[in-house]
């Protein structure tokens, strides 16, 4: 009798024993299941916001397409919305705060879309006949509209005319022009360019005109 209650004893020590080693596993699975959930949550989170991403990427590509940022001579646009979005989408970069400014500057960029097309690089565009000519043949226009360019925080066009100023600028040029002009227009153009950007090519360029007008 005493044995049978021995055994039945130990019994029910082994049974406890194994109850609570089942329920310690039965936590630490449920524990890992639930990291794993958990991880497998948030790699699917991961990948949904790099989707989305790509997605945006791919959409602000393809409406930079659509609008033609690089704004290519010649280029028309078959909806006038369009064009007011690209206007929209290059002041907002570069700080236009209200609708009189954005006038201003789409003002200008109308212009020197003309220019670029029909007079780049020559002295002045003659918008009726869709040419240009010349006063003295040092881009007037063009170094005269540095300043303007980058004060209205256009980088790209900016970036074009200092090119051509670089590059392309003559100075050795035989002929008479106007002492007024020439300061105010080519020297002030070339140093309130590099007054504003810092570029020391604007700074070469006004020490070479100089001395090549004063000579």
């Amino acid at each position: 009798m005493q044995l049978e209650w021995v055994k039945k004893r130990e019994m029910s020590e082994l049974i406890k024993k194994k109850t609570s080693l089942l329920r310690t596993q039965s936590k630490m699975l449920r524990s890992k299941l639930l990291d794993e959930l958990e991880q497998q949550q948030k790699a699917k989170k991961e990948l949904s916001d790099v989707q989305k991403a790509q997605d945006s990427l791919a959409g602000k590509k393809e409406e930079e397409q659509q609008l033609n940022l690089q704004l290519q001579p010649g280029h028309t646009f078959d909806n006038p919305a369009k064009e007011q979005l690209l206007f929209e989408k290059i002041f907002k970069e570069a700080g236009i705060q209200n609708k009189k400014q954005l006038a201003v500057v789409n003002a200008f960029m109308h212009a020197w879309k003309a220019y670029k097309q029909f007079a780049w690089g020559h002295d002045e565009l003659k918008p009726i006949g869709r040419t240009y000519q010349e006063w003295f043949g040092i881009g007037l226009t063009l170094v005269d509209s540095l300043d303007t360019m980058y004060i209205m925080g256009l980088k790209e066009e900016f970036s074009e005319a200092r090119d051509w100023v670089e590059k392309h600028m003559r100075l050795d040029i035989n002929q008479d022009v106007n002492l007024f002009e020439v300061t105010i227009r080519v020297l002030g153009g070339l140093l309130s360019a590099y007054h504003l950007s810092g570029d020391v090519i604007f700074k070469h360029k006004a020490v070479s005109f100089s001395f090549f007008f004063s000579s």
